[in-house]
């Protein structure tokens, strides 16, 4: 995949998080709410902007996870669902994505509750 295009969607889809995925088709068992604090949390975490390298690293991670998960279930674009890691095209799912961004989520609490 080509990085322009990667970076393309990886950009409209947070604009659509950012945007409180308004107007975004949602047809899935993925909680949309969910997703919504996950990403809020985060930006608020760099919003802060704390000296806990770990705790923005988390944060970024998390935001650019759920990114991904809004880029596979609300991108018409089947190209959308497609990332390129290590110069291999991947196909991407929701579902996984989504299960990774909890743990994420888990993690950038727990640190952000030691700083």
């Amino acid at each position: 995949m080509d990085p322009q295009l990667d970076e393309h969607f990886q950009q409209q889809a947070f604009n659509l998080l950012n945007k409180n995925l308004l107007g975004a088709a949602w047809q899935t068992y993925i909680d949309k709410k969910q997703v919504l604090v996950m990403f809020a949390e985060a930006k608020a975490i760099l919003k802060q902007k704390p000296n806990h390298k770990k705790l923005v690293a988390s944060a970024q991670s998390l935001i650019e996870t759920l990114s991904r998960v809004v880029r596979c279930l609300c991108l018409d674009d089947e190209q959308a669902k497609l990332t390129s890691v290590r110069g291999r095209t991947i196909a991407m799912e929701a579902e996984a994505l989504f299960a990774s961004a909890e743990k994420e989520f888990k993690t950038m609490r727990m640190l952000a509750a030691k700083k």
